[in-house]
């Protein structure tokens, strides 16, 4: 039995803020299994808040991450086997990877903040309220 104290939940809460998954941390250091830690959350409101809380700094987190991601440039010149200048395509494409990654999972955990906005104007060119227009003729009347 898993003796839950508000010192393991900081720990949990902690590592996921640091930027780890909870699937990395389960089982090592103390922290009980994956599967253990869902089940409270389930069971506990205040962890369940706890834990909501720190995914959502989770995702400042990763949007830190996907800057310095993007500013570091060490690695994409290599030298070739003559010693020339090249560029890295593994290293940019590696990069690039992390940050599409970081980008979809915020998008996805947090789409209210993170997601892609997508708005459908319904006005007029000049941006007043649409008109319908019939443009089906009416039969003559009778």
């Amino acid at each position: 039995m898993i003796d839950w104290t508000p010192e393991l939940e900081e720990s949990i809460c902690t590592r996921l803020i640091e930027g780890k998954s909870l699937r990395s941390i389960a089982g090592k250091d103390g922290i009980p299994a994956e599967s253990t830690v869902y089940l409270h959350i389930i069971q506990s409101t205040a962890f369940s808040e706890k834990y909501a809380r720190a995914r959502e700094a989770q995702m400042e987190a990763m949007a830190a991450d996907i800057i310095e991601i993007a500013d570091d440039s060490s690695g994409d010149i290599e030298l070739d086997g003559e010693g020339k200048p090249r560029q890295n395509a593994e290293f940019m494409n590696r990069s690039r990877l992390r940050v599409d990654t970081r980008k979809w999972l915020m998008s996805k955990l947090a789409p209210k903040k993170y997601g892609d906005k997508q708005q459908v104007a319904l006005t007029d060119p000049e941006g007043g309220p649409l008109r319908i227009v019939s443009t089906v003729p009416r039969p003559p009347k009778q």
